[in-house]
C-alpha cells in the first residue's frame, strides 16, 4: 500500500493577506465586549444571571489563566446595567445579640456615605466621650452620689448610737466592727464593775444590747443594697452623659 504524499508547508499553513486588514496594529482596535468563541459558556452565564429566585449561584470551572474571573465580571456587569440599581445594605452591630448584626437598607450609593459618617462619628466620640467623663460636672455628680450613700450609712449608725447613749450604753468601734458596753456618767464601765450589777440590771443591759445589735445588723445589711443602688444610679448617669454627648435625649 502506497503511503500518502507528505504535507507541504503550503498545504498546512495559510497566510492572512495583510492587505485585507484595515488596521496597522491591534492596538488601534477596540476590545471585544465579550470573548470570542465562547457562545455556550456565555449562554450559560446569561441563563444563571437571569434566575430571579433566591438560592442560585454561578459556578465557573476552567483552566488557570483562562480569564474566568474577568469573563464573569464583564457578563454580570453587562447584565446588571439593564436592571434597576439595587439598594445598599449595611450591617450594623447588635449590642443585645453580637452574633446577629442588624441590617439597614439604604438608597443606592448611600451605603458608602453612611459608612463614612459612622467612621467620622466614631473617631469624634473617641475623644468627646472620655472628655465628658473627665468633666467637672460628671465628677461633681459622682461625688454627690458617693456622699449621699455615706450620709445615709452614717444616719443609720448615728440613730443607733443615739438610742444606745439614751440608755447609757456606748457603741464602740473595734477592729472587728462595732460592740456595745454599759456606761455610767458618760464613761464606759469596766468589766469588773459590771459584775457588781444586780440580776435585774444585768438583764436590762443585756436585753437592750441585744436589741441594739439587731438594729445594727439590719443597718449593716443595708450597705450592699445602698451600694447596688449607687451602681445603678452611676450607670444611669453614665448613659445620661453619653446621650448628652451624642446630642440625643437625656
Amino acid at each position: 500500500m502506497a503511503l500518502p504524499d507528505a504535507l507541504t508547508e503550503d498545504r498546512i499553513y495559510h497566510r492572512c493577506p495583510l492587505d485585507k486588514l484595515d488596521f496597522e496594529t491591534t492596538e488601534s482596535l477596540e476590545d471585544l465586549a465579550l470573548p470570542f468563541g465562547q457562545d455556550r459558556a456565555l449562554r450559560a452565564l446569561e441563563f444563571g444571571a437571569s434566575m430571579k429566585a433566591q438560592g442560585f449561584n454561578l459556578f465557573v470551572l476552567g483552566p488557570s489563566g483562562a480569564g474566568k474571573h474577568e469573563l464573569v465580571r464583564r457578563v454580570l456587569a453587562s447584565h446588571a446595567a439593564e436592571k434597576p440599581v439595587p439598594s445598599d445594605w449595611c450591617h450594623v452591630f447588635n449590642f443585645q445579640q453580637s452574633d446577629k448584626p442588624g441590617a439597614i437598607e439604604l438608597p443606592p450609593g448611600e451605603g458608602r456615605i453612611f459608612k463614612a459618617d459612622m467612621s467620622e462619628l466614631a473617631n469624634e466620640l473617641k475623644s468627646t466621650i472620655p472628655a465628658t467623663f473627665e468633666s467637672e460636672e460628671y465628677q461633681a455628680r459622682i461625688q454627690e452620689l458617693q456622699e449621699e450613700v455615706t450620709r445615709r450609712q452614717q444616719q443609720g449608725l448615728s440613730a443607733i448610737q443615739e438610742e444606745a447613749n439614751a440608755n447609757n450604753i456606748a457603741m464602740l468601734t473595734t477592729p472587728a466592727g462595732f460592740t456595745f458596753a454599759p456606761m455610767r456618767n458618760g464613761e464606759v464601765i469596766e468589766p469588773d464593775e459590771c459584775k457588781t450589777f444586780s440580776d435585774e440590771e444585768k438583764e436590762l443591759v443585756e436585753s437592750k444590747v441585744e436589741d441594739l445589735q439587731k438594729k445594727l445588723q439590719q443597718a449593716i445589711q443595708q450597705v450592699p443594697r445602698l451600694r447596688k443602688e449607687v451602681r445603678e444610679r452611676v450607670h444611669a448617669l453614665n448613659e445620661e452623659m453619653v446621650q448628652l454627648t451624642l446630642g440625643g435625649p437625656g
